[in-house]
């Protein structure tokens, strides 16, 4: 059996590894041992750019697969379902989707796409094997049922929800810590990724951030078996052409010891190239930093919400600059933190924004843009009607609500300008670099630059919902 997993690079970091999540899922394929020499499993790696223009068959090789499994985050999904709904009726792979993109809405992706076979819900590296060895015995390879924490079709193509795994639905970030994900099976030991210069590295699996704009945000957490995590990074140390990694746990501080565990994995491996990591400023104690000091800490980076929109569809408070301000004050003895904001929420408009700019310019910190999007089944797509929500694919950065229009967007970014850099991933999708005719706020007229800043990336203006 061929099994084909796509995945496709963050676009503003290309030279990353895509997502641990599809590597995960590979690794946890080659490594079943009732799957053993019976499956041929490829990594493929596709730019959403080009995913039309060349097809999977440019990426794919070899003979044409008997399952397609893609690997759905927030910047890949809606182009891999453009991809998925245009393949013919008859004659196609088995199709499976998974990821963060689709969690939370496993019905209503079975419902909008028909193509769609199989939706794995949460960490898939056990789900999917266990999913293949089920095909391979099935009479009908499309209509397996069973299969826990996999959403599937019944004999007439409705939706049939799983089964679930015993902690598939426990409360997220649960006070006795998170389980052990015994089925995760190291990446990096797969043979099917190469060294790269900054490679991903994960000691969770799952997310307990609990932000309300994200249908993750249910999820329950599981750490990687420490065995794997020291075999993962003793590989990245052995390969001089890895020079870094990327920790992609959702925030290394977010849970009780986590820090102290990361560097003490770093510490056992001999790993001495650079981490770069995300931290929860509100979290953040003096112990985390003295811990980090051991390590070569590379970059770090806080994420940080408006300032005026409706708390419940964020973290479900606003932000503390203070707490923000001390986080940085700690974070700098390491290295300088990047702050990574939301720009044009509900309730945005020029001048909260203006005073968010004022506010992150008495702090010595580079500012960047968080990627976020409005997905089918989200929860900002739940919202959209009551908030007025307006977005245009490719949904790279921004959101254009009631309380700020395009233009206003517009002019925050040319204010941001290091916040929303040039993103060749997304062709021709950008704002006019030239806003004269758009009267600015004085805020925003002290702070012009000198010179004509640089054209940026954001959405076209998104047509009335």
């Amino acid at each position: 059996m061929h099994v084909a997993i796509i995945a496709a690079p963050i676009p503003h970091v290309r030279h990353l590894w895509p997502a641990s999540g599809a590597a995960a899922v590979a690794a946890g394929l080659l490594a079943r041992p009732g799957l053993a020499g019976r499956l041929e499993v490829r990594l493929v790696t596709v730019s959403v750019a080009t995913l039309f223009t060349d097809g999977l068959a440019a990426h794919l090789g070899g003979p044409p697969p008997d399952l397609l499994a893609f690997s759905c985050y927030a910047w890949s999904a809606p182009f891999f379902f453009d991809y998925i709904d245009a393949l013919p009726a008859h004659g196609r792979p088995v199709v499976a989707v998974g990821g963060p993109a689709t969690n939370r809405c496993e019905g209503a992706v079975l419902a909008d796409h028909p193509n769609v076979d199989y939706v794995v819900s949460g960490a898939g590296e056990g789900p999917m094997a266990t999913l293949v060895e089920a095909m391979m015995e099935a009479r009908d390879p499309r209509r397996v049922a069973g299969v826990s924490n996999v959403w599937s079709r019944d004999d007439q193509g409705r939706c049939r929800s799983p089964a679930w795994a015993a902690s598939a639905r426990r409360p997220a970030g649960v006070s006795d810590g998170p389980d052990t994900a015994d089925d995760y099976r190291a990446p990096m030991l797969s043979g099917l990724l190469e060294p790269r210069r900054f490679m991903t590295f994960t000691t969770l699996r799952g997310c307990a951030a609990r932000c309300g704009y994200c249908n993750w945000w249910h999820s329950h957490v599981r750490a990687v078996p420490r065995e794997a995590a020291v075999a993962e990074l003793r590989w990245a140390r052995d390969h001089p052409a890895v020079r870094g990694l990327f920790v992609t746990d959702y925030a290394v501080n977010a849970l009780p010891g986590r820090v102290e565990e990361v560097v003490s994995i770093v510490e056992e491996s001999g790993f001495a190239g650079e981490l770069f990591l995300y931290l929860d400023h509100e979290r953040l104690q003096q112990v985390d930093v003295e811990a980090l000091r051991r390590v070569n800490v590379g970059r770090l980076g806080f994420g940080l919400q408006s300032l005026a929109a409706d708390p419940s569809i964020l973290q479900r408070r606003s932000p503390d600059l203070d707490v923000l301000k001390r986080a940085v004050d700690m974070a700098s003895a390491l290295r300088m933190p990047s702050v990574e904001i939301i720009l044009g929420l509900p309730g945005d408009t020029l001048d909260t924004l203006g005073q968010l700019y004022a506010l992150l310019n008495t702090i010595p910190v580079t500012v960047t843009a968080f990627h976020l999007w409005l997905l089918p089944g989200s929860a900002l797509d739940h919202h959209r009607e009551r908030l007025g929500l307006r977005v245009d694919r490719p949904f790279p950065v921004v959101l254009s609500t009631a309380t700020i229009n395009e233009q206003g967007l517009a002019a925050a970014a040319r204010l941001f300008i290091d916040c929303v850099r040039r993103k060749d991933d997304w062709g021709d999708y950008r704002l006019p670099a030239d806003l004269d005719g758009y009267p600015r706020p004085p805020w925003l007229r002290r702070r012009e630059p000198a010179t004509a800043s640089p054209a940026v990336s954001a959405p076209r203006p998104a047509p009335a919902t």
